[in-house]
């Protein structure tokens, strides 16, 4: 969706707003974006497949319109995104140039929203050979324990006045579509939910050198 202020396009004395919708629906679309619901037409046609957008609309909250076709539709998001992005480095730089352009220096959201970009990948990824799905993975896991321990290098200085034990508060939630039966599983039967995970806390043990 696409707003306009421009006063040039009609012969009219007073400022207006022309909004333009892609989506097909423009009232649909609107009561889409008002109840912060997520859909998307033939995602495998949009560049990316829009799944770093998806990932990060999950993390600020929204929620999948229809839960019975989500699953579906993040295997069409991850097939197109590999597509645009199949090498490695290619993937790394789009996804770190992500990274840089939509948080602002907010290490914990990027820290959760890497976890939801993991989780939806493993889950939904069906286009990639086992080797190639690993290397993925292991780049994100990679920046995510990157952000981690960015997160918490005050653990050095809470060492020297909490001792050597120290909880790291790394309690976060990120969400998931489950199946009671197959809680880590993506199946979308008419009995699955929309819930939130949890990532436990950790205790962490510094020593000295």
């Amino acid at each position: 969706m696409s707003i306009d202020l421009c006063k040039q396009r009609y012969s009219t004395p007073y400022p207006y707003v022309y909004v333009e919708c892609v989506y097909g629906n423009f009232n649909l679309a609107l009561y889409h974006l008002n109840k912060k619901l997520i859909a998307t037409n033939s995602p495998e046609g949009i560049r990316g497949g829009g799944l770093l957008k998806y990932c990060l609309l999950l993390i600020r909250g929204y929620r999948p319109a229809d839960i019975g076709t989500i699953c579906q539709m993040e295997k069409y998001m991850c097939s197109r995104f590999f597509i645009d992005y199949a090498d490695i480095q290619e993937q790394e730089h789009k996804l770190t140039s992500y990274l840089y352009s939509h948080f602002n220096d907010d290490d914990q959201i990027v820290y959760k929203y890497l976890l939801q970009l993991r989780l939806i990948v493993h889950r939904s990824t069906v286009c990639l050979m086992t080797h190639e799905r690993k290397l993925t993975l292991d780049l994100i896991t990679n920046i995510a324990t990157y952000y981690y321990y960015k997160l918490y290098t005050e653990g050095q200085w809470a060492y020297e006045h909490a001792g050597p034990n120290l909880v790291v508060p790394n309690s976060v939630s990120i969400d998931v579509i489950y199946h009671d039966d197959y809680p880590q599983e993506c199946t979308c039967p008419s009995s699955s939910k929309w819930k939130s995970i949890y990532t436990p806390q950790q205790t962490v043990k510094f020593y000295d050198d």
